[in-house]
């Protein structure tokens, strides 16, 4: 089931079932709109279930389609969208030592499991990114195992460190700079996820897969600052 509709005078919502197959799905369908390369559609925002597109009305009307021929398009398009390609594979560096966990030793205990078999499990997974968002460049990663899967903290932080790596519900996330919240927090990357400086700000993008790699404290600090 999908629905598509109007979001204001400039975008269009399409929204997708509730499922597993989700993900995959709207990233095909995003990868079929950039395959397009419709010059009045200036965004693409995935989310978990959706995409919001955002257009240039003005061009729409002078580019040969009308509102109505484009929206049965996208309809077409979202019913069948292609495969996905071209996601990279992103191996980043964690750190789990004293300091870097905040919560490494809560988790283990609350999941019933050492410390060295929850870090195993950790970084057995391969994730992939679902969105970006809550800040820029701050990944929803699904793939967490069912066996780390906790509610967030009763007490969430009023800062969490740039490069956390944290956990909540069935969700992995990073967070790309110091932000306040409630994950749990079983180490940091060194990675910058977020540079607006670079040609694509943001490291990570939807459909992006990602595998952390371990390392120690003194692999940490010679990355520099995150």
């Amino acid at each position: 089931m999908r629905r598509i509709g109007p979001l204001g005078d400039s975008a269009v919502l399409v929204e997708f079932e509730r499922d597993a197959a989700a993900a995959p799905t709207v990233q095909g369908f995003c990868a079929a709109l950039r395959a397009r390369g419709w010059p009045f559609m200036l965004d693409l925002v995935p989310a978990f279930r959706s995409v919001c597109i955002h257009y240039d009305p003005l061009r729409l009307d002078g580019s040969g389609w009308t509102p109505a021929t484009w929206f049965a398009e996208l309809e077409t398009l979202s019913s069948a969208p292609e495969t996905g390609s071209g996601a990279c594979l992103h191996r980043l560096p964690i750190c789990y030592e004293t300091g870097f966990g905040l919560d490494l030793d809560a988790v283990a205990q609350q999941l019933g499991a050492t410390v060295e078999t929850l870090i195993e499990q950790h970084l057995a997974a391969v994730y992939t990114v679902a969105m970006i968002g809550f800040a820029p460049g701050f990944p929803y990663l699904e793939g967490l195992p069912g066996r780390l899967r906790l509610p967030r903290r009763a007490t969430p932080r009023s800062r969490v460190p740039a490069g956390s790596v944290a956990i909540a519900e069935d969700l992995c996330g990073i967070y790309p700079v110091q932000l306040p919240g409630g994950w749990h927090v079983l180490g940091r990357t060194p990675v910058r996820l977020f540079d607006v400086h670079r040609h694509s700000p943001s490291l990570l993008q939807a459909g992006d897969r990602v595998q952390f790699e371990r390392i120690d404290g003194r692999q940490f600090e010679s990355f520099g600052p995150c």
